[in-house]
């Protein structure tokens, strides 16, 4: 008997131990799948990696990025390097053959350097799939993707919009005392300038240096891009050009009588600004504006800054010449790197990127897109005081060169543009001299710069 009891009490422990195994197995099995279903990362899956530049947009879409991992499982990590250090770091990336980022959100001149140089893949299906060409701004993915000029091939999709607007002190437009003396002096109502004219006019009627008050302020540092990108839309708006893209021919275009008019008013508009002006890059002069004292700002709009004066400030846009309302474009596409490590996940995210869904979480964040059915809206008007401005100037909107040697003619006209503005001589002589130097320097470059 004792053995029988011994045996059933043996057996009863050895059903508990089973029965708490099994128990610990299935809590586990539970706990896992639990934590599976919590969206636990999974090591396997490779994120996709973007370089871009500092800045509040590439913030908006690491931001609004989260939604697309939820939906794929991929992560996102945006690799945001100093604006001083960009274009350095991307191209030592692209030229090592094995870059550490799949998707680059460069520079618009960058395009030839890219696309000769075999580091970035033809978008040029995606873009067709996609109806990117009037679904987002035509003149914005044009500027930004297509290489050669007129090809029809693309390489990017509009990614980091940016174009110049303008802003005023609105409180010293609406100032009676200032409304009568400057109806007296100009013979018409103090408004917001329409033509590069007016621009100019009430520049000079507000420059007041004795007073502490000065006319305009904008970017016109020698470094990188500045002086020429702030040239650009009022060449464009008197008839000149930086040349024909497509055949790089830039003589009858840089030099011709429109641009030599176009440099005579940059540089008129430039003598009613702060005495430090000639040094001001993108974000300072922003910064410069905002102390008070100017009347008005002509940037690119993503550089700008806090502004304790936002109740007194207004922004405008779409200023015309004798020939067009053109303006600068700036800003960057995003390429598909050639080599990239999560291709698959690369091109998932821009399929996510280009959706109308995508795009106005992106300008509820504060981002600049070109997707005209959000820009369209007076939803994204309203949503920032430089929104409606940038809207009308995104539509009309033209590049510097984008060839592979695009950076030895940005460095020629940086130069000259620059010397001109700091000269003394404010003779038309002067200014068709600083552009025939230009294209005399720019030519033998040019001639072998597009394919024949």
């Amino acid at each position: 008997m004792k053995n029988k009891k011994k045996n059933r009490v043996a057996a009863l422990v050895a059903l508990s131990v089973i029965a708490v195994l099994l128990v610990g197995a299935c809590a586990a099995w539970w706990f896992a799948v639990r934590v599976r279903d919590a969206g636990a990362p999974d090591e396997k899956v490779m994120p996709v990696r973007i370089l871009w530049f500092e800045q509040y947009s590439a913030d908006a879409v690491a931001h609004i990025a989260e939604a697309f991992t939820e939906e794929t499982g991929i992560p996102v990590i945006i690799e945001q390097v100093s604006v001083p250090k960009f274009q350095a770091i991307a191209q030592q990336e692209l030229a090592s053959g094995y870059p550490r980022f799949d998707l680059l959100v460069g520079d618009s001149q960058w395009l030839g350097y890219g696309v000769e140089n075999g580091y970035y893949e033809d978008l040029t299906a995606f873009v067709s799939e996609h109806k990117i060409l009037g679904t987002f701004s035509e003149a914005a993915a044009k500027g930004y993707g297509e290489y050669p000029d007129g090809s029809g091939t693309y390489y990017t999709v509009p990614f980091g919009a940016n174009t110049i607007v303008y802003a005023y002190r609105s409180d010293w437009f609406e100032n009676p005392a200032e409304q009568a003396a400057f109806k007296e002096r100009y013979g018409r109502d103090l408004a917001v300038p329409r033509t590069y004219a007016e621009l100019r006019d009430i520049a000079q009627f507000f420059y007041r240096p004795a007073d502490g008050r000065y006319g305009i302020v904008f970017p016109a540092s020698p470094t990188y891009d500045v002086v020429s990108m702030l040239f650009g839309s009022i060449l464009f708006g008197y008839g000149g050009s930086w040349g024909d893209r497509a055949t790089c021919v830039a003589d009858g275009h840089i030099n011709n009588d429109g641009a030599v008019a176009a440099l005579e008013l940059y540089r008129d508009l430039y003598q009613y600004a702060p005495p430090e002006a000639g040094g001001y890059a993108y974000a300072p002069a922003w910064d410069r504006f905002f102390k008070g004292d100017v009347a008005m700002e002509m940037n690119f709009i993503t550089h700008i800054g806090n502004n304790p004066y936002a109740s007194s400030t207004s922004f405008f846009s779409g200023l015309f010449g004798p020939a067009s309302r053109d303006a600068q474009l700036a800003g960057q596409g995003v390429s598909l790197v050639t080599g990239a490590r999560n291709r698959d996940g690369a091109l998932k995210f821009l399929d996510w990127w280009v959706t109308y869904e995508t795009q106005l979480a992106f300008a509820e964040e504060g981002g600049l897109t070109t997707f005209r059915r959000v820009t369209a809206s007076q939803r994204f008007k309203e949503h920032t005081p430089y929104n409606e401005a940038y809207a009308q100037s995104i539509e009309h909107v033209r590049d510097f060169w984008n060839v592979p040697r695009y950076s030895e003619l940005l460095a020629i006209s940086q130069l000259h543009l620059h010397d001109y503005l700091m000269s003394v001589s404010t003779s038309t002589e002067a200014a068709e001299q600083t552009l025939a130097t230009i294209l005399a320097q720019w030519q033998p470059i040019l001639a072998t710069a597009c394919k024949k």
